[in-house]
């Protein structure tokens, strides 16, 4: 969907009134590198966009699975400013199948975090009360 939007897409000569150009785009987060995988708009009045989040991956991560989060547009800013910006490289995207690619492996691996952190979880409870059960 191709339109110009009148939300606040971020802060900046780093971004755009185009939705479209966003899908690929990187962001920095600290010193992680983010991809915008998935744009997602809620509708206002006349069917103008009220707010603009995008799903963001990345494979920096302490497992090395990707992971994947919602950040609003309006929050990113200008290369250098904050923790939260664009990067500097405005001219790359990453293509349409890549980003599709990412946002699945990164929800796959953000599930099998969940189920390992719930059997985790259960063993505990499972020891705890083998524990208590001994005394």
């Amino acid at each position: 969907m191709s339109a110009i939007f009148s939300c606040d897409l971020g802060k900046g000569s780093y971004t755009s009134d185009n939705i479209d150009s966003f899908l690929g785009r990187l962001i920095k987060v600290f010193d992680a590198t983010y991809t915008v995988t998935e744009i997602k708009w809620f509708q206002g009045e006349n069917n103008a966009a009220r707010d603009v989040s995008f799903f963001v991956v990345t494979m920096n991560t302490e497992d090395g699975r990707p992971t994947g989060q919602w950040a609003n547009a309006a929050g990113i800013s200008e290369p250098g400013t904050t923790f939260l910006c664009w990067d500097q490289r405005t001219d790359y995207r990453e293509s349409a199948e890549t980003c599709k690619e990412l946002a699945r492996l990164a929800r796959e691996a953000d599930e099998d975090r969940r189920r390992e952190e719930e059997e985790a979880e259960r063993e505990w409870r499972e020891r705890r009360k083998a524990a208590r059960t001994q005394r």
